[in-house]
């Protein structure tokens, strides 16, 4: 068994003995988390996940660099070094930013990057010279964008995610009082 996050005080876990399945006692740690026990470790900073994604994403794109000529069995350009060198220039600033990226390669020798929620998508596509990039919000108008490939304005991460992945807004509770006499009072 594998714990994961700090060591964990000897004064907030206990050590018991049950039945597995097959009515064998094996030991089992219980340990309370809250109050005895700092969650720290237990939780993934935001930071912390967008190295994983990039190095995910770096994985992929060395994948993609290795596939041949016709990959997908009907002509498919192959993805080549300066694609992939464009795409992980692109890559830094982005996941810093927005995540939950799918990548793609295309037939035509190009990468496609697309993000997709109940608010919206957005789809960015980097070949060898060129990138091309749209973001629409649900029920708005397309907005697109291109330009030199290894030039991908930094700036694409926060619109993407102001768009696609818009901050939860709290809405304030109404609550109406009726009175004897019927009229009617709100408060916040």
């Amino acid at each position: 068994m594998m714990f994961v996050g700090p060591a964990v005080p000897a004064d907030t876990y206990s050590m018991t003995a049950r039945p597995d399945l097959f009515g064998q006692p094996i030991s089992v740690i219980e340990c309370v988390v809250g109050r005895d026990m700092s969650p720290k470790g237990l939780v993934i900073e935001e930071t912390t996940l967008s190295r994983i994604e990039e190095t995910g994403l770096r994985e992929t794109l060395a994948e993609y660099c290795s596939m041949p000529a016709n990959w997908d069995g009907y002509g498919a350009l192959p993805i080549t070094a300066d694609v992939v060198s464009n795409c992980q220039a692109a890559l830094k600033p982005l996941v810093r930013q927005v995540w939950g990226a799918e990548i793609s390669p295309n037939p035509n020798g190009t990468i496609s990057l697309e993000w997709v929620s109940d608010h919206g998508m957005a789809h960015l596509e980097i070949g060898k010279t060129r990138f091309s990039f749209f973001v629409k919000p649900r029920g708005g108008e397309a907005m697109v964008l291109d330009g030199e490939a290894n030039a991908v304005p930094p700036v694409l991460g926060g619109f993407i995610r102001a768009i696609v992945f818009p901050p939860l807004q709290s809405v304030a509770a109404l609550t109406n009082l009726e009175y004897a006499t019927g009229y009617k009072q709100a408060s916040f």
